[in-house]
């Protein structure tokens, strides 16, 4: 069955009108000041980028980043006039010089090739229904070393029917389908977009004081793991290396342990978080890495009102 592009297009545009028009409603389905926080921790801006904004809705992302930022030209892109007229109100109310908002058609980007430094999109490409071609778009528009950001939810592993998007489509508001970070991958190398593994010293500029963090290098590669910790050691902070060897020397902060000694739960007896408020900080993100994450509430919520985050940097390679 070939989809109808133009019609989806359309019903996703006439379901968020009706969404926007409720107002309260749609910013409590859509904010969550925790998760913006942690975007806009995450993604690094420099002064005079051009940032584009892809599905931009009520501006949620967009005007922080704006307001942040005033020396960077940022755009908002959507196919919801009505979203983006009041957008444009409320930056002139707020004087806000430096934000525009663009309407399109839902298909083809209306920019120059090699246009922006970063585009950035939260809870919005489910909606796309030609993902492929939007990839492209971005790919097109994004100049060389430019960078894209996609927030969106994922599917559930053990939801192989997919049922959730069939239910979510019930909604009538344009939904197309949940991608996995895997599918996010694949798309976007296939338009020329490639990922890119972290660096140390992005680990380092993204997350500020590594003092307050729980570091674990997962990497399949265990020699890799061993030169990723050696780095990260530098900074004086305890790192756990998994790896089945321990060098003769090497620095007093990494803890290695092996998978053949060291189940889930013996690790986090091992390594126990003892502050109420800490980061998880996982490099690399293997078999081992999903294990010991899938157990690490269950072991570590020693105090009644503990706070720990979790942060995965690069794959498992």
């Amino acid at each position: 069955m070939i989809m109808d592009i133009k019609g989806s297009i359309n019903d996703t545009r006439k379901g968020f009108e009706e969404s926007f028009a409720a107002g309260k409603f749609y910013n409590r389905q859509t904010q969550d000041p925790d998760h913006l926080e942690k975007i806009l921790g995450f993604v690094k801006i420099s002064e005079r980028m051009k940032i584009l904004d892809l599905g931009t809705g009520s501006g949620y992302l967009l005007f922080p980043i704006a307001k942040g930022n005033p020396g960077c030209d940022v755009i908002g892109l959507d196919i919801v006039n009505d979203a983006l007229e009041a957008n444009r109100m409320r930056a002139t109310a707020e004087g806000i010089k430096n934000l525009s908002f663009v309407s399109y058609d839902g298909i083809d980007f209306p920019f120059e090739s090699d246009s922006f430094d970063l585009v950035v999109t939260r809870y919005a490409l489910h909606h796309f229904p030609d993902i492929v071609h939007s990839i492209g778009e971005v790919s097109r528009v994004l100049k060389n070393g430019g960078m894209l950001f996609i927030s969106d939810p994922c599917p559930n592993e053990c939801d192989t029917d997919r049922f959730v998007d069939d239910y979510m489509r019930l909604k009538k508001d344009g939904h197309i389908k949940f991608y996995t970070k895997d599918d996010w991958t694949d798309i976007c190398c296939n338009q020329g977009l490639i990922s890119v593994p972290w660096t140390v010293q992005e680990i380092l500029e993204r997350r500020g004081s590594l003092f307050d963090a729980h570091i674990l290098c997962m990497k399949e590669n265990e020699m890799q793991n061993f030169l990723d910790a050696v780095d990260l050691a530098e900074n004086s902070v305890s790192i756990i290396c998994l790896a089945n060897f321990t060098p003769a020397y090497h620095p007093y902060n990494i803890n290695f342990f092996s998978l053949t000694d060291c189940t889930a739960r013996v690790f986090w007896q091992q390594f126990p978080i003892k502050k109420k408020k800490e980061s998880i900080l996982i490099i690399g993100f293997g078999v081992a890495g999903k294990v010991i994450l899938d157990r690490a509430l269950e072991l570590n919520v020693i105090y009644e009102d503990q706070a720990i985050s979790y942060h995965i940097f690069g794959d498992g390679s």
